[in-house]
């Protein structure tokens, strides 16, 4: 691969240690009832904590409920049992009484976890136009103290581009430091920083401009697999975005060629991630007698419009308005099981379940529209409210007065996600675009602009959607530019265990964000069409703005955050 290239490039990239920081920290309260334990715990998998403590605690699931209704945020650091919660049920047990657990904010910093840091060497090639030929990685990064996480990183230069030649060697390393554990897009967000910086550096080598670079090098299928992709619509996200950036206009065409000490520039970055979602995932609709309609799965809403999403598939497939619709989850004692929330698998694995669900509670209310038309059920047809004769539309009952036939009976229906369809590779694909003004007498960057175009399947709920990309975006902005873990060097210990020292971007540093969604349901992905959205949109935004910075100032940092002092030093200002 490297010998048949016209242009290498070769370059070592440091990503710093970042930390979940969800607002509400880790919690749980816990009671006993007799031989019966209810824990309320903030958390992204409730059945995994029952699960958890079933085994720690030698006692059946059926004695254990986990109630999680509302939580504050985890971004991978809640994915599973905690050694507070098994404190806190020893503690109440013994106690005869129950047990509140909150971890303060110190220890959410030092005992929680963190995205490790990273050492990336890559080597990359391509022939004069622009066809990638070969790219190499060697990462290292941390695990901690003890093996809780990975520091691996190497997918997206194995499956993003279409390359013939891909080696990674990815090393994690135990340090007598806070563990590593998934956070939001684990290995993504370090691995296309340096990757799409070099290939950025690469495609100037070559004379090329950064998009038509990456344009040239679409992968039209699995790389790794040898399949092709349910849907894949990169192009038009590398569009899409380029015309609302501006890029081909207003992009520098020299980097650094802007005159005056505030410099601004243009940049860009690509997006590949899972987010298929897949099974087990079930859930159960309930008819009432007066036509008001519940839903329950055992999935938890973590912040990102769950029940809202639950709510608007089962009120689509029955044809009701979305308030007759009561939506249950978080709850192991009255749900049926509901996948953990990592990964972006919760809509795409969920929402298909609570659709069959819902179909079939309206085949068996049809049975009822049927007796009161006096047809046989398979002449009765359905539309958003009523039920008609397929023969007669004029002779219909309403939902509702099908639904007063059950008397004190009720439909219980229950869903479950189907598998995945064979060859063929599930992921969402997308790209962000960055503009940034950089002062190149003080070092500050500033992030004037983010354009978001992304290719996720059918948008369920288009404002949710919106909120997690704008989260999304402010946690990359923060990624690139201001939090940073920072260890006393000789004592080892973290100087920065708190809010205002870590640098969590505010209200005053977000950007302009625009959101462009490129595709449409992916139906041949699941039935309702969705992919999973919470990680794709942080993947690319450091990146981009890195790139950014470079075409604003014509020199390369290759270090994160992009601080001040890195900025002035790589202008050769300190």
């Amino acid at each position: 691969g490297f010998a048949e290239a016209d242009a290498v490039v070769e370059d070592t990239y440091r990503t710093q240690v970042v930390h979940h920081a969800p607002l509400e920290p880790h919690v749980c309260v816990v009671n006993w009832e007799g031989d019966r334990l209810t824990i309320w715990e903030s958390t992204q998998a409730t059945f995994r904590v029952q699960q958890g403590l079933a085994n720690i605690l030698k006692i059946p699931l059926n004695k254990i409920r986990v109630i999680n209704y509302f939580m504050g945020a985890g971004f991978g650091s809640k994915l599973g049992i905690e050694k507070h919660t098994v404190m806190a049920a020893l503690m109440a047990k013994r106690l005869g009484r129950p047990v509140k657990v909150v971890t303060p904010r110190k220890d959410e910093f030092l005992a929680m976890g963190n995205r490790p840091s990273s050492v990336q060497k890559l080597k990359v090639a391509a022939k004069k136009d622009g066809t990638l030929t070969a790219i190499s990685l060697w990462s290292v990064g941390p695990g901690g103290a003890y093996r809780s996480g990975s520091a691996y990183l190497g997918t997206p230069a194995r499956e993003m581009y279409r390359c013939p030649n891909v080696r990674t060697k990815e090393y994690t390393v135990y340090v007598n430091a806070g563990p590593a554990r998934a956070m939001r897009a684990p290995g993504h967000v370090q691995a296309f920083f340096a990757l799409d910086s070099i290939l950025d550096d690469l495609a100037e080598k070559l004379g090329m401009d950064p998009l038509d670079f990456r344009m040239k090098n679409i992968a039209e299928i699995d790389q790794v697999r040898r399949r092709p992709y349910t849907s894949k619509r990169l192009k038009e996200a590398y569009e899409a975005g380029a015309k609302a950036i501006g890029w081909y206009e207003r992009r520098n065409k020299k980097p650094g060629q802007g005159k005056g000490p505030l410099k601004r520039g243009i940049g860009m970055a690509s997006q590949i991630w899972g987010g298929g979602g897949g099974p087990p995932a079930f859930a159960t609709v309930e008819i009432n007698r007066d036509g008001s309609v519940v839903v329950r799965s055992g999935s938890q809403d973590i912040g990102t419009g769950t029940r809202t999403i639950v709510a608007q598939i089962a009120a689509e497939e029955l044809g009701l308005d979305l308030d007759r619709v009561t939506v249950v989850i978080g709850d192991t004692g009255v749900c049926p099981y509901g996948p953990t929330s990592g990964g972006s698998i919760t809509a795409a694995s969920l929402t298909p379940a609570v659709q069959a669900a819902a179909a079939e509670a309206r085949d068996r209310l049809k049975e009822y529209a049927a007796v009161l038309l006096k047809v046989e059920p398979d002449q009765v047809s359905y539309e958003p409210g009523r039920f008609f004769v397929a023969a007669e539309p004029s002779r219909a009952v309403t939902f509702e007065e099908a639904a007063h036939k059950m008397g004190n009976n009720m439909i219980v229906a229950t869903g479950a996600r189907g598998p995945n369809p064979k060859g063929y590779t599930i992921n969402s694909f997308g790209a962000q675009f960055a503009e940034v003004e950089v002062d190149v007498e003080t070092g500050r960057v500033r992030v004037l602009k983010v354009v978001a175009a992304h290719d996720i399947g059918r948008a369920i709920n288009p404002l949710t959607v919106r909120s997690q990309f704008e989260g999304g975006i402010m946690m990359g902005l923060g990624f690139a530019l201001t939090e940073e873990r920072w260890l006393d060097p000789q004592v080892g210990r973290q100087v920065n265990a708190n809010l205002h020292e870590f640098k969590v971007p505010t209200i005053a540093e977000t950007p302009e964000i625009e959101v462009i969604i490129v595709s449409e349901a992916d139906t041949k992905a699941n039935t309702v069409g969705g992919k999973g959205i919470g990680e794709p949109c942080i993947i690319p935004t450091a990146a981009a703005i890195a790139n950014a910075v470079y075409n604003a100032i014509g020199v390369r940092v290759k270090e994160l955050p992009i601080t001040p002092d890195r900025v002035l030093q790589a202008l050769g200002r300190v």
